[in-house]
């Protein structure tokens, strides 16, 4: 390893494709902005397939270690998997083209890989600045607007650190390999979401071997945003394989961003979409690590099982009643695609 990739702790990765410019700017002026001296951390813009190319059009001369690449594959996984290539620092700090880090956020995630060496994935608050004013129903939507507030209260998942010999309690760097369950609600979502290389290397290597798998079967394995899709199960993809690896996840609330929330996310429409295609991946991303919450079901109730649903929710008569309604039928749509 080059002395240069020995200085840096971590790494920034920013996926983006056609970008709203003035949020990108913001994000990077952020990011000037931050107290972790900037020799010790790199910065990576990833341009996924943008229409108008990013290079030379991203302000990022002020940092010694920024470069744009390009990925002509698209989807967000594909930019990710590029940006975890290219990083060279020991973390992996996903920050997405509308998210505004708060001035101590990398000097912090430094500091807590390093109290905390058995976590593999992390991240703190996601608070919203919206466009415009939100109306009720959007204010009570804060996980479908990818937003994270749980307190002031660390969490973490499993609770205790397991080593090799079966050991609880200090971590030496031995992993334990497990199965996992259940999706703990602690585990970070993709805003500012602060990965280990060795983790994010564990993933790739893994979705590698499961795409090989699925493609010689004709199935599908990338259940995150690709174009105009809003299926969402890429992040929760990455904290089950750290936690399968033998790492933690956690929720620490020193780290803190803003969510810059456009007026265009805040109609129904695209909440209503938003609810369908997140849970469908949903369902799809937590079978390819053996849960199932939710058994499959015959392709041909399907239809059956949405008319029943809608006169049953009733999403006619109001925002709430329709997002269930949505919800159900992606949850009806990813039992359909899941094998009997």
């Amino acid at each position: 390893m080059s002395e240069s990739a020995v200085k840096i702790a971590a790494s920034v990765l920013i996926p983006t494709h056609n970008p709203r410019r003035d949020y990108l700017a913001r994000v990077v002026e952020a990011l000037r902005g931050q107290t972790l001296p900037r020799e010790r951390w790199e910065l990576l813009v990833v341009d996924n397939s943008s229409r108008e190319k990013l290079e030379g059009r991203v302000d990022i001369g002020w940092h010694p270690s920024a470069r744009v690449v390009w990925e002509e594959r698209l989807g967000l996984t594909f930019a990710r998997l590029r940006g975890f290539a290219e990083a060279k620092g020991k973390l992996i700090v996903m920050v997405d083209d509308d998210n505004v880090l708060a001035p101590d956020y990398l000097e912090a995630a430094v500091r807590i890989a390093q109290e905390q060496p058995a976590l593999g994935a992390f991240g703190g608050k996601c608070l919203p600045e919206f466009e415009v004013e939100p109306e009720p129903w959007l204010e009570a939507r804060g996980k479908g607007l990818g937003l994270r507030d749980r307190g002031e209260r660390e969490e973490f998942f499993p609770e205790a650190a397991v080593a090799e010999g079966g050991k609880v309690g200090k971590w030496e760097g031995g992993k334990v390999k497990r199965a996992v369950r259940q999706f703990p609600d602690c585990a970070p979502i993709g805003a500012g979401m602060v990965l280990r290389r060795d983790a994010a290397r564990a993933y790739a290597e893994r979705l590698q071997v499961r795409g090989e798998r699925q493609e010689a079967r004709g199935k599908e394995t990338i259940t995150d945003r690709k174009g105009d899709s809003l299926a969402s199960g890429g992040d929760n993809d990455i904290c089950l394989t750290v936690i399968e690896e033998g790492w933690q996840v956690g929720y620490l609330p020193q780290l803190q961003l803003m969510h810059l929330i456009p007026e265009r996310r805040m109609t129904l429409d695209y909440h209503k979409r938003m609810a369908r295609d997140s849970m469908k991946s949903f369902i799809l991303m937590l079978d390819q690590h053996g849960i199932r919450p939710w058994s499959a079901m015959p392709k041909w109730t399907l239809p059956l099982r949405v008319a029943s649903d809608w006169w049953r929710v009733k999403p006619w008569q109001g925002p709430g009643q329709s997002l269930s309604f949505w919800g159900n039928v992606g949850m009806y749509e990813g039992r359909a695609a899941l094998p009997c």
